[in-house]
């Protein structure tokens, strides 16, 4: 009798464990980055101006070149950037607020007709004008009025020294190691800068919206000088839009711009500074090459849904590919490459098409891009085969 059991024993043990292996959890598969290919590009030489020295960048980027003299240059008029960001900063305005009004004093008026003999760009004035701080920022950066600079560092500062020494500081926390500031407009040939600085303050100062609306102003209407009008003749032309101009009279020129391109459909913003320019139209000839030759650079890299960024492949033949929820595109710049970061999940068999797969982050230049990824297709679950076979 005990023999006889032996073998039934035997088959009970097997049926048990062959049972035990057919149901136990199937592992969830985890996922594989299959990293898209970004388009390399050919490598691009800026037209650098014949004289004097140049920058540029692109938004969402950032540098993408120099060139020219190292040397610091005068900055003229685009030493204003700064007058205009220190004020909005000490004395923030919205949109259309207007902000305080400051009282032309019959001193202001004065010191304008002494600024206009000795050929300085000025604003017109009279005794007890009142202007918005909206308004004085207008002069100061549509026709450049050089007047209205110190009227602001005055009103700013308590004086004109004392404005010019906390521009000074701010240079310095911005990093601008080879800028020097000696006046608020730029007058002064010791107002001095390097283009890749320039860059740097007028790209901090198109942050300001109330700034950034003022550059792209072609005219505003004062109360005493009536209708004036922007410096910039490039605005509006060749998808300038600001920033600022600096010149003199019988000096060099220099120009900060922004130039909205259009690369593969998608608005690009490119920022440039030019300085020790012959005058203004080379200044302004010398912005469009550059801003043409990056544009014309730039390679678009597009993923988009249906584009298979991941995948996962199950042990028993099945496989899904995980997908975008949503469409990018991004400007790359020649011969860069983006950062790749995956965070995927693990996926349990049987999991439906639209799964949420988890994220594909993506850091390139000055920003991060996030898309969330789905299964294209069902993960199917495993047969009979491989639940008896695995582990084996």
């Amino acid at each position: 009798m005990r023999r006889a059991l032996i073998p039934g024993a035997i088959v009970v043990v097997v049926v048990v464990a062959v049972a035990a292996q057919y149901l136990r959890p199937v592992a969830a598969v985890a996922g594989r980055p299959r990293a898209p290919r970004p388009p390399a590009g050919a490598p691009v030489q800026l037209p650098c101006p014949s004289a004097g020295g140049a920058a540029a960048a692109v938004g969402g980027i950032g540098m993408v070149g120099t060139c020219g003299s190292p040397a610091p240059l005068p900055m003229y008029s685009t030493a204003k950037i700064m007058t205009a960001l220190l004020v909005l900063r000490d004395h923030p305005i919205s949109r259309g607020q207007g902000g305080p009004e400051l009282t032309i004093s019959q001193a202001e008026v004065d010191r304008t007709a002494q600024e206009s003999a000795a050929d300085a760009s000025v604003v017109p004035v009279a005794a007890g004008e009142q202007l918005s701080e909206q308004q004085v920022l207008e002069g100061l950066l549509i026709p450049s009025g050089n007047n209205f600079a110190e009227l602001l560092a005055g009103w700013d500062a308590g004086s004109v020294p004392a404005f010019v020494a906390k521009m000074n500081t701010a240079a310095a926390g911005l990093g601008l190691r080879r800028t020097h500031f000696d006046d608020p407009s730029g007058f002064s040939e010791k107002t001095v800068s390097v283009p890749i600085d320039l860059l740097k303050l007028a790209r901090t100062a198109m942050e300001e919206p109330v700034l950034a609306d003022i550059v792209g102003m072609a005219t505003a209407d004062l109360p005493v000088a009536g209708t004036v009008y922007n410096v910039d003749a490039e605005l509006g032309h060749h998808g300038v839009a600001g920033i600022k101009t600096g010149s003199a009279p019988h000096g060099s020129a220099s120009f900060a711009g922004l130039s909205l391109k259009q690369v593969a459909g998608q608005p690009v913003a490119v920022y440039t500074a030019v300085m020790g320019l012959a005058d203004l139209p080379a200044a302004f000839a010398a912005t469009e090459r550059m801003a043409e030759a990056i544009a014309g650079a730039l390679v678009a890299w597009r993923v988009a849904p249906g584009d298979s960024v991941a995948a996962y492949d199950a042990p028993w033949g099945s496989s899904v590919a995980a997908t975008p929820t949503a469409e990018l595109t991004v400007a790359l710049w020649p011969g860069s490459r983006p950062r790749l970061q995956y965070e995927l999940r693990p996926l349990a068999a049987g999991a439906p098409s639209g799964t949420d797969a988890g994220t594909l982050t993506i850091a390139y230049g000055e920003r991060i891009y996030e898309l969330k990824l789905v299964t294209n297709s069902r993960l199917s679950e495993p047969g009979r085969r491989y639940r008896l076979t695995r582990g084996f």
